[in-house]
């Protein structure tokens, strides 16, 4: 049994944000521990253009996910992982967590950030925003 999150990423480019496009791009989520998640994210800019995650100018889109937090703009990982574009020329990355992942930590909230580098800058899509890990299903 697996589960899947959608988000929606913004690239902040500048540009001015259309009106479907969220300014605060903090999502809460909340998904049980020890299951297969794939975590879904759109990326566009303020402008609501799709942002091709599959070109070969932009880095791998990462999530971070721990049990404290740090700072609001830098968020260390307890775990860190790297997405995956959902085809060529998409504008979707997954992230793939599995039971293991999930393993060491508690049920409860935790803090996620997505961000990725795209010309040589860092952008955070998806704001550091809470995570919160349900108690397991059933042990596998």
């Amino acid at each position: 049994m697996s589960q899947v999150i959608s988000l929606t990423g913004v690239l902040d480019d500048g540009s001015t944000f259309a009106p479907l496009v969220p300014k605060n791009t903090a999502q809460p989520i909340q998904f049980p521990r020890l299951m297969d998640v794939t975590i879904a994210v759109k990326v566009m800019t303020n402008a609501g253009i799709a942002v091709d995650v599959s070109n070969s100018s932009t880095t791998p889109v990462y999530l971070a996910l721990q049990q404290n937090l740090q700072t609001d703009s830098d968020l260390l990982p307890d775990l860190g992982k790297q997405g995956v574009p959902k085809s060529a020329h998409s504008d979707t990355v997954e992230i793939f967590l599995t039971p293991d992942d999930t393993r060491a930590f508690a049920a409860g909230n935790l803090y996620f950030s997505v961000s990725m580098r795209s010309g040589g800058k860092s952008y955070q899509l998806v704001k550091t925003s809470i995570a919160t890990l349900e108690p397991a299903c059933s042990v596998p």
